[in-house]
């Protein structure tokens, strides 16, 4: 039961925390719907993962960009107010990386909650390279 506390306390606070850096929160439902969109309102996929990571599987469409990690200045976009979704494997570097690319100028930076763990877990279609 304490267990479960913590684990449910340490969760609620990580969004939160996250929520206030300015990095949103978004599940594969809502981001699947998103994706549907056209132009403006479709959103900039960045996966954060490695090179191996991201050959296993990934969002269609989506851009690796593993050394935004380290250097968040490494993305051109010349569209700063089009939707950002940064994606990782389980939703813990995404957050880091969002917050480093608002800093940046990024506008609507949204990440990945539970990473593609949870894209696949909802039935998410993954490409395969």
């Amino acid at each position: 039961m304490t267990a479960t506390l913590i684990f449910a306390i340490f969760v609620v606070g990580w969004e939160v925390f996250w929520w206030m850096a300015g990095v949103r929160p978004i599940g594969p439902l809502r981001l699947k719907r998103m994706l549907q969109g056209s132009g403006g309102d479709k959103p900039f996929l960045v996966d954060v993962r490695t090179a191996a990571e991201f050959k296993l599987f990934h969002i269609d469409g989506a851009q690796n960009q593993p050394g935004l990690l380290f250097d968040p200045g490494s993305l051109d976009s010349p569209d700063k107010d089009r939707p950002l979704v940064v994606v990782c494997l389980s939703g813990h570097r995404s957050p880091v990386v969002g917050a480093r690319l608002k800093k940046q100028g990024f506008k609507k930076v949204y990440y990945l909650s539970w990473g593609m763990l949870a894209w696949i877990v909802s039935g998410g279609r993954v490409k395969r390279h």
